[in-house]
């Protein structure tokens, strides 16, 4: 009984911020769920894929992942199957302005390859998988897949990607655009990243986790409350978001 109150008064501090900050440090969460979880992986990339595919996508030599969050394997998916169907070299870039995963931790890519591995069978069709294996398998042998954990604010990221000359092929995200405060400012930096003729996905979830009143969803007419949680509790929908189209 002592234990459940303890749950629950931790649950109860963690609606305020700053109690939530200091009961789960973020180095902490990062270390210990930085791997996030093979199958959500697997059902990040797969829509994605399929959606791209179907309007004529083929491959990309640069991507950005917009938001991991403590998902890391989508972007080893997207690198493997990019490398593996160009024949060429590939890079991601995961942009996030939180630290969520600690990819720099030794063995991080290999045990993420082998989980991925283990949770291929029956996503795809059988030349499909072929070309998702080869890398992963490369890297849970100790291959260090070109992908970049970037935490930094977004004009930084901008500034950097700029120093090193380099747009974006493709631009995806899987509920992190929500989350974004300035979203007019973020549209702007995507134009400005994202190389010509390239192409953008983006899964937009109506919560923001509680972390705050307001954002750009509500302010364009949609209403969506979420405590703690990374799906809406209530949401009711005013007018359609028509201001961005959410793929191309």
């Amino acid at each position: 009984m002592s234990a459940s109150y303890s749950n629950i008064t931790e649950n109860l501090l963690c609606i305020v911020p700053i109690t939530r900050r200091l009961l789960f440090p973020q180095e902490r969460l990062a270390v210990h769920f930085g791997r996030g979880d093979a199958e959500y992986a697997w059902g990040v990339f797969q829509p994605h894929f399929n959606r791209l595919q179907n309007a004529g996508f083929i491959s990309a030599e640069r991507i950005l992942e917009i938001g991991p969050g403590r998902n890391l394997g989508t972007a080893l998916l997207w690198w493997a199957y990019c490398e593996t169907r160009r024949g060429a070299p590939a890079e991601v870039i995961c942009w996030d302005v939180f630290k969520n995963a600690a990819p720099e931790i030794s063995g991080f890519w290999s045990k993420l390859a082998w989980e991925l591995l283990d949770t291929l069978s029956g996503w795809f069709q059988e030349t499909e998988s072929d070309r998702l294996q080869a890398r992963p398998h490369e890297v849970a042998e100790g291959l260090r897949p070109r992908i970049t954990y970037c935490v930094k604010p977004l004009k930084e990221l901008e500034d950097a990607m700029n120093a090193e000359h380099m747009q974006f092929d493709l631009v995806y995200s899987r509920a992190a655009i929500e989350h974004i405060w300035d979203i007019e400012a973020f549209w702007e930096t995507m134009a400005r990243l994202t190389r010509s003729g390239g192409w953008h996905s983006h899964y937009i979830d109506l919560a923001d986790h509680g972390q705050r009143d307001t954002n750009y969803i509500r302010n364009a007419g949609m209403v969506a409350v979420g405590l703690l949680v990374d799906r809406p509790i209530y949401t009711r929908c005013n007018q359609p978001l028509a201001r961005r189209a959410l793929y191309r």
